[in-house]
């Protein structure tokens, strides 16, 4: 009878694919052990003593507990190797990744969105914190854009951070920038100019081992006054130990924030001309350029009628025309920074029709794409 049960379970096990080698040995043992005690069969029963059929019939009993025992135990065991076999075996989706888990989440994501779009919200006050909540993770993500992109070596202070870092101003007095608006306008906007230099631009300065200054500190402030002469300018660059300074004031920083732009792109010409004289490299031909017989005026003299400006009233037709504004003839730097804010704004081509003025920005821009790799390889035409 034990011997057919063990057979019986053998066969399920194996059938269910659940019986692991080390169980079925366990089952051959059982009734390798069955087969090899005294044959209790009906042929042989008359020839056992009283007594010894009395213990055999006790050890039969033993027997058939301890295989009872024996065969809720190989049970257990079998169905816990079976769902352990069943979990190792569970088929997986075919390139199953952190990147498609990502992408499930959002197919999710969007097919919430889409309920929810497609069912009927009148709870207005929902809807207006929900714009709301949406319009500051936009601004979040915009201000996180823009101090992301700036290059490396270059800070951008505002506010009170101008404050709290730098301190010293330079002969300048400044008014504490806190309109909001204009401390994101400001920092956008100097992005969009940094953006506007060929990549790699600003480590070459910045990094160059012929020049001890390091960093560039741009610092958006308000109103900015110049001690000596009382002028308000929109902006000023300067250098102190191992950094530039450039100050601008962010007031000017509009909406459409072509002047800050411009001007911005002024005093960073004032940044690259302080670099190119540290290295002792300058314009050999810049006065081949200029005017016959004109000298710069100098800083802060009358210069309200330039002759060659072209806003003057001397300048009668283009040939007369050698510079953009009147402010260009103070001094050579001022020159320079005045036609790169030109290039910035309309570009080298928009002032052909200017024959001498437009040599001059060529020749500025020629020196430029001399002295930096970043512009001579770019792959296009910076300021063209």
């Amino acid at each position: 009878m034990t011997f057919e049960i063990l057979k019986y379970l053998k066969r399920f096990l194996l059938k269910l694919n659940m019986c692991e080698p080390y169980l079925y040995k366990l089952c051959l043992i059982c009734i390798s052990i069955n087969k090899k005690g005294v044959d209790y069969s009906v042929e042989n029963k008359e020839n056992i003593p009283q007594e010894e059929k009395k213990s055999k019939k006790k050890g039969k009993w033993k027997t058939a507990i301890l295989v009872s025992i024996l065969l809720v135990f190989i049970f257990a065991i079998g169905l816990l190797a079976g769902g352990l076999f069943s979990l190792k075996n569970e088929p997986k989706p075919d390139n199953a990744t952190s990147e498609n888990i990502v992408n499930k989440d959002n197919e999710n994501a969007n097919t919430n969105t889409k309920s929810n779009d497609d069912s009927n919200i009148t709870d207005n006050d929902e809807q207006k914190n929900q714009s709301e909540n949406e319009v500051t993770k936009n601004e979040d993500n915009t201000n996180n854009n823009v101090e992301s992109s700036v290059p490396k070596g270059i800070t951008i202070y505002a506010g009170k951070e101008v404050d709290e870092n730098v301190g010293y101003t330079f002969g300048y007095s400044y008014e504490t920038l806190l309109n909001e608006d204009h401390i994101k306008n400001g920092k956008d906007q100097v992005n969009r100019v940094l953006s506007k230099y060929p990549k790699g631009f600003w480590d070459e300065l910045l990094q160059d081992k012929d020049d001890s200054r390091k960093s560039l500190i741009i610092c958006l402030t308000g109103k900015l006054k110049d001690d000596a002469s009382g002028g308000e300018p929109t902006g000023f660059a300067t250098y102190n130990g191992d950094a530039y300074y450039v100050f601008m004031n962010s007031a000017y920083a509009g909406p459409n924030g072509a002047n800050f732009e411009g001007c911005l792109f002024h005093e960073l010409m004032h940044v690259i001309d302080f670099y190119l004289q540290a290295k002792g490299e300058q314009y050999p031909d810049w006065e081949k350029y200029l005017p016959e017989g004109f000298e710069y005026t100098g800083i802060g003299a009358n210069h309200s009628e330039s002759e060659f400006a072209m806003c003057s009233s001397h300048a009668t037709n283009n040939d007369d025309v050698w510079f953009e504004a009147v402010y260009s003839v103070e001094s050579a730097m001022e020159d320079r920074a005045n036609i790169m804010k030109e290039l910035y704004d309309n570009g080298l081509s928009y002032y052909k029709k200017y024959p001498h003025y437009y040599a001059r920005m060529k020749y500025l821009k020629d020196i430029l794409y001399r002295h930096f790799e970043s512009i001579r390889n770019c792959g296009y035409d910076w300021l063209g």
